[in-house]
């Protein structure tokens, strides 16, 4: 009975009100689809996760701003659905509600590629590797015992913030509060530093 319902009230509708309504909920579903894989940690959209490796071996995302990226295109078709859907179903006309359609799709087309590049640049800047350090000035924050005898801990400052490493010295015990230089990372993000005077 209720399936014959669902049958009539499709029938029932102009062919331009069935298509919004075909657009609108596929592509809703693809965004509950993507939100799902996005949570579990499996994200289909590769413009967000695209990333070459750079000279010191790490990933080098591009955080460039991009308005196309599978998210934003789902979203867009889902905004023009729903949004056809709405004023169709308000006695707007077809030209109209195609209009207003774009209009909301483009809007959030726009707002889903901003909020991509905007996530993108916090973890950019949470990323900070070790190699950042290198040639950079800090203070000792644990003493640092001589010749690679132990490790010790220092603060430098990259991109404006100051972050605690994991440091060793070729050179003689560096004391808390010391002046240093960093000048190379050693294997698990170690800083080798050396006094400065």
């Amino acid at each position: 009975m209720i399936l014959l319902t669902v049958s009539e009230w499709w029938m029932a509708m102009q062919r331009p009100e069935q298509i919004f309504w075909i657009i609108a909920v596929v592509f809703t579903v693809l965004m509950l689809i993507q939100f799902i894989l996005t949570l579990t940690g499996l994200d289909f959209d590769g413009d967000s996760d695209a990333g070459d490796l750079s000279h010191d071996g790490g990933l080098d995302h591009d955080h460039s701003f991009s308005v196309f990226s599978v998210r934003s295109i789902i979203a867009f078709f889902a905004f023009l659905g729903w949004t056809g859907v709405l004023m169709l179903g308000a006695g707007i006309s077809l030209w109209l509600a195609l209009l207003l359609g774009l209009l909301m799709g483009g809007i959030a087309m726009f707002l889903v590629a901003y909020l991509i590049f905007w996530f993108s640049r916090l973890g950019q800047e949470d990323n900070v590797t070790a190699h950042e350090a290198i040639y950079q000035a800090g203070d000792v924050y644990l003493a640092i015992p001589g010749g690679r005898s132990g490790i010790g801990r220092v603060t430098v400052k990259t991109r404006n913030v100051l972050r605690e490493w994991e440091a060793v010295t070729d050179g003689p015990y560096i004391p808390t509060g010391t002046k240093i230089l960093v000048t190379d990372v050693l294997p698990d993000n170690i800083l080798l530093v050396t006094r400065q005077d």
